[in-house]
């Protein structure tokens, strides 16, 4: 018979296995099966793999623990190791597969082999729950002991024990065991004021994770921190600044008592998201509004544009004749960060004197700055009038009488409704569509090996020819050309790193432009997806004010590429540079991407 029709008929068997429940197999079909994987070995499809396992007799049983033996590549022998699962619920078969699967676990001289195969215990679970445990407990390898606690969870939540809390605590991996979130809800389950010293023990041991110190720090400062809260307070000498910003984040959430000296030495950290947070932290531990007044005013008058911004964010404790002219003469500060606070501190003021500074902000200072004002007048009033000072001048003499600030959802809903594309304000330049508003910006891209991949789109983006890479930089292209002379800008890519075109922005002009249409055609892609090491050299410009991100996958190598650690340190570098961040997903996962660009006022889009 034709292999092919011999391929079809198998099928149509499985097909029909799947659906009786009962096996219309022989030992000639697995037969057949297991001799394709014996003569293509590792270059046999993995579907052939999955198919013989479906079986589920014990004669595919053999046959595919024969073919974990001649399968050599770890991404098929990865495949063979998961299609265990399909002997799940059949007793003898069942057993033997966890066997087998711990033998492997133990036996492997490769710990990325052992991995895979605990990675494919989850597939049998509840039999393989126990030997799940003894690896989460006592594994030599920490991915190992991460990965086995993943089907572990459900038991943990079940069986609330010191035991399990302490496998939680010591083994615990974001993306190898689960989502950050899960490893938070989990440990809220437990009673956590009993285990005071353990959790303590963590927070202040130097080796323990930095995520999960952030993460313990995160449950302390929510509704569920059982009275631990206090015990932020023993890291505020960290000297991890994320952790710093932490703990002062708890203390500030819980109304803790912290000192004015100790407030005033964080107020001069290296480190000026650690400064910032202290001295607004300073601001509203004081008691009296005259002092806050003296303190605010002296920062909004210092040299440091980390104080000045300090006092944009600390002018809102203050009554509303001195907080509105002191965060006037911020809203037009030369730094972009300290123009970008002032302008939300009015925001969030919901005052009609705070309205009418906006307002009168518009046309004042560079483009970037007009577009946050006319997007935050636009926010609070459901009105949009781009950004046309004398428009809204005229809107707001004829409102001004009785007005009424609309509910955030009103002026969203009203918003949609005006359905205005506006662009005012832009250079007439788009990545992807989403304009480029900034004379500072850097263009961030993926050149790993997974961009290669064809990006067949019904969209206008796509084409027969195209991969995610080509398409993206034809759409770097396209925006080069259309961004003015005089625009600054540079190009990042990441892939085993991440690499900078230039050392700093450049300036646009005729010869820049030609040495960067070369730099970008001769893009190239390979190896992992360095997202952090591109991001934090982006935000070593300090000249930079936006950033254009676009990738299709989960970062994987480089300095770190955790996604939560990722997100902790843009936020970190954030805090005092407030760069709006557009992120462009293209045909990959999208959910660190979204994030990113939700919590820096930026742009997402998902290219499919």
């Amino acid at each position: 018979m034709p292999m092919n029709h011999r391929r079809v008929t198998l099928l149509s068997c499985l097909a029909l296995t799947l659906l009786t429940g009962s096996s219309v197999f022989g030992q000639d079909d697995v037969r057949a099966l297991f001799r394709q994987i014996e003569q293509e070995k590792d270059n046999v499809p993995a579907s052939v793999i999955r198919d013989l396992a479906k079986i589920g007799t014990p004669e595919s049983w053999e046959a595919l623990y024969k073919s974990a033996e001649i399968l050599k590549k770890p991404n098929k022998l990865n495949v063979a190791y998961l299609s265990f699962k399909h002997f799940n619920g059949k007793s003898d078969l069942e057993k033997k597969s966890v066997d087998f699967l711990m033998d492997e676990i133990n036996s492997q001289s490769k710990v990325s082999l052992a991995r895979l195969a605990v990675s494919a215990m989850q597939g049998l679970m509840p039999s393989a729950e126990k030997h799940l445990l003894k690896i989460a407990e006592s594994h030599e390898d920490s991915q190992c002991r991460a990965l086995a606690l993943k089907p572990l969870m459900s038991y943990i939540h079940k069986n609330r024990t010191s035991k399990t809390l302490f496998l939680l605590l010591d083994n615990f991996i974001p993306k190898k065991s689960g989502k950050s979130i899960e490893f938070v809800e989990s440990v809220e389950l437990f009673p956590l004021l009993k285990y005071r010293n353990e959790v303590k023990k963590r927070l202040l041991d130097e080796d323990y994770p930095i995520i999960l110190k952030l993460l313990l720090l995160e449950i302390l400062r929510g509704e569920k921190s059982q009275g631990l809260e206090d015990l932020a307070l023993l890291c505020l000498d960290s000297e991890v600044p994320s952790i710093v910003i932490s703990s002062l984040q708890v203390a500030q959430s819980h109304g803790l008592s912290l000192r004015k000296p100790r407030l005033s030495r964080l107020g001069k950290h290296e480190d000026p998201a650690v400064r910032m947070t202290a001295l607004v932290a300073l601001a509203e531990s004081l008691e009296d509004a005259k002092q806050v007044d003296k303190q605010v005013s002296r920062w909004a008058k210092s040299r440091d544009p980390v104080q000045r911004q300090a006092a944009a964010n600390a002018y809102g404790l203050l009554a509303m004749e001195v907080c509105v002219p002191g965060l006037e003469i911020l809203m037009r500060d030369n730094s972009f960060a300290v123009r970008h606070d002032a302008l939300h501190a009015l925001q969030q003021l919901r005052h009609p004197a705070a309205l009418e500074a906006l307002i009168g902000n518009l046309d004042q200072g560079d483009k970037m700055t007009s577009d946050i004002t006319q997007r935050l007048l636009s926010g609070l009033t459901g009105e949009r009038f781009g950004q046309s000072r004398p428009t809204w001048s005229r809107w707001w003499e004829d409102h001004r009488v009785g007005f009424v600030f609309p509910t955030k959802e009103e002026a969203e809903n009203r918003l949609k409704e005006l359905s205005v594309k506006s662009s005012e304000g832009d250079t007439g330049a788009a990545f992807f569509g989403l304009p480029v508003v900034s004379q500072r910006v850097a263009f961030v891209i993926d050149t790993s090996s997974s961009m290669l991949a064809p990006f067949l789109s019904s969209s206008r983006y796509g084409g027969n020819q195209s991969t995610r890479l080509s398409v993206a930089k034809k759409q770097l292209l396209e925006a080069l050309e259309k961004m003015p002379n005089g625009a600054r800008f540079n190009i990042f890519n990441f892939d085993l790193a991440g690499e900078a075109w230039e050392d700093s922005l450049v300036k646009l002009n005729r010869k820049t432009r030609l040495a960067a249409r070369k730099h970008i055609k001769n893009l190239s892609a390979r190896g992992a997806t360095a997202m952090f090491d591109a991001l934090e050299l982006a935000f070593g410009d300090q000249q930079v004010d936006m950033i254009f991100l676009l990738s299709d996958g989960i970062p994987s190598g480089g300095e770190i590429d955790d996604p939560d650690l990722i997100l902790n340190e843009i936020r970190r570098w954030n805090m005092t540079r407030r760069i709006q961040i557009h992120c462009i997903s293209i045909g990959g996962p999208t959910s660190l991407l979204e994030v990113i660009a939700k919590e820096s006022s930026g742009n997402f889009l998902q290219v499919k």
